[in-house]
């Protein structure tokens, strides 16, 4: 049991790898969306945006709108710093 436990951690810990690159990835993007916002001055925070991104990841079913939400603000949060750094 304790092997099957070990094995499954591994396959986590090989996920978490790839989760974190894409969101270094994400926020690279967002780093280049914010330069642009700020060189035509638009405001960092788009709220309408957001809602679309929650909506579209809700409509795919695989978790709940809440939860959804909960990893996606933090992300959205993570996102305007970046944005108001750039």
């Amino acid at each position: 049991m304790s092997s099957l436990i070990s094995d499954l951690r591994s396959q986590i810990d090989a996920i978490d790898d790839e989760i974190v690159e894409l969101l270094a990835h994400r926020l690279e993007l967002a780093s280049k969306i914010g330069v642009i916002k700020a060189q035509i001055q638009r405001q960092i925070l788009d709220d309408a945006r957001e809602e679309e991104i929650l909506e579209r990841l809700s409509q795919k079913g695989i978790l709940r709108r809440d939860q959804i939400e909960m990893l996606y603000r933090q992300i959205f949060l993570l996102t305007k710093e970046i944005q108001e750094e750039g």
